[in-house]
């Protein structure tokens, strides 16, 4: 049964499966700085006005990474990294340089060089499934084609992405611990610098080589510091974003239609989708020195998270922050960071999210929520179902995947991608 619901044709036995009210409940507290009892314990900021303010202040609130990995700064990611994510945990002035260098390789104009390759990837994805008329559209294209996308840029095998993407998308104080996957990706990493130090070709890894820092060529660590930062970032964000756009789409039939007929309604769905799921929560510094923000007392040595996830629903900011509204002006977001750590393939990320629902909104357009997606055995509408449907986690999202059915259609590719597993 389906209502009309602001105007837009809702799945109503569906309607409140795409809410996500995790971080909303930190408003509901007195301050827009807690204590938050996380991986050892940090503080959360989640008034927007705070997180911009702690951003903008990198000699207080420090991202650096001091390996190995004790009781010195941890860097930005939790758990903290066995290899230090570069240039993410840099602080200035030591940032800037490596800012300047990478951040052209990402720039609108790189994008548009790179859209054709990720749209092919993207058809290749859907046309190993379009003919069955099933599909689960998380680990069969949300997670691939970022994977692949990323692969392709750094010279790594596209062949490893759903290795390489399993691991990204791991979620636990394990994730990062040294596994089949991360060894697959320092081999070859290592084999691809020797590969281009004998011959270079348009990937990042031969533009490093041939890259100066303050007049240093990049060790190999260094080398594989930024592959490895580029990885965990250029496969989660864009995936999840990806999740949370047709997991709603899913939902808003009326609002698939729109988008479908017209395309440039798109951005706006981006944007909203970012500030609602916000695929990146929070990331993680190191206090400096003693200070004093959202009425808290802070320490020299505390760990302090910017929830990003958290300042996105701050009703200060945001009318009704917990509704979806995609056209939401203005929605000035902090999905992809703020100040000089602004998300620095926040381009690429949309493009790819994009593409990726654009074509499934052209060549699967009748798809439907099926399977483990929801509850849907008969005790679907009792109270305990629908709290857990509620309490779902991203984490329970990724796992259980995005399972839809669909009327078959047609392979229209021609690439040729046999991926390991």
């Amino acid at each position: 049964m389906n209502e009309e619901f602001d105007g837009d044709l809702v799945e109503e036995h569906l309607a409140d499966f795409v809410l996500d009210d995790r971080y909303s409940r930190f408003h509901r507290r007195d301050t827009p700085v807690s204590w938050w009892d996380y991986q050892g314990g940090r503080w959360m900021v989640a008034g927007y006005q705070e997180v911009c303010e702690a951003a903008r202040d990198p000699e207080t609130f420090s991202s650096r990474h001091e390996l190995p990995n004790g009781t010195g700064s941890l860097g930005v990611m939790t758990p903290p990294t066995p290899v230090r994510a570069v240039p993410i945990e840099l602080d200035p002035p030591e940032y800037q340089a490596y800012r300047s260098l990478l951040s052209p390789l990402f720039s609108p104009a790189a994008v548009r060089k790179l859209r054709p390759q990720f749209e092919e990837y993207t058809t290749w994805c859907i046309d190993q499934w379009i003919e069955t008329g099933r599909a689960e559209l998380f680990h069969q294209l949300a997670k691939l084609v970022p994977a692949m996308t990323t692969m392709h840029i750094l010279g790594l095998p596209v062949e490893d992405a759903a290795i390489i993407a399993d691991a990204v998308h791991v979620r636990g104080e394990d994730r990062f611990e040294m596994n089949s996957a991360w060894s697959i990706l320092l081999s070859r990493t290592t084999e691809a610098i020797i590969a281009r130090k004998a011959e270079r070709r348009d990937d990042l890894i031969s533009h490093l080589l041939d890259a100066e820092i303050d007049g240093r060529k990049f060790t190999d660590l260094e080398l594989v510091e930024i592959c490895f930062t580029f990885v965990i970032g250029g496969m989660a964000t864009t995936a999840r974003l990806t999740l949370g756009m047709l997991f709603y789409l899913g939902v808003h039939i009326g609002q698939r239609k729109r988008i479908a007929d017209d395309p440039g309604l798109m951005g706006d769905l981006v944007e909203e989708m970012l500030r609602y799921f916000s695929p990146v929560p929070f990331l993680s510094r190191t206090a400096t020195r003693d200070v004093c923000l959202g009425g808290q007392q802070i320490k020299k040595g505390d760990r302090v998270a910017l929830g990003f996830a958290a300042a996105n629903r701050d009703p200060k900011v945001f009318d009704e922050p917990d509704e979806i509204r995609v056209g939401r002006t203005p929605n000035r977001h902090l999905a992809l960071g703020h100040g000089i750590h602004f998300c620095i393939g926040a381009v690429l990320g949309r493009a790819e999210a994009s593409a990726m629902v654009e074509q499934v909104l052209r060549r699967i357009p009748d798809f439907r929520l099926v399977g483990d997606t929801w509850l849907d055995d008969a005790d679907e509408q009792a109270p305990a179902a629908e709290e857990k449907r509620h309490a779902r986690s991203w984490e329970d999202r990724v796992s259980s995947g995005l399972h839809v059915t669909f009327t078959p259609g047609e392979r229209v590719g021609t690439a040729e991608i046999k991926l390991n597993s």
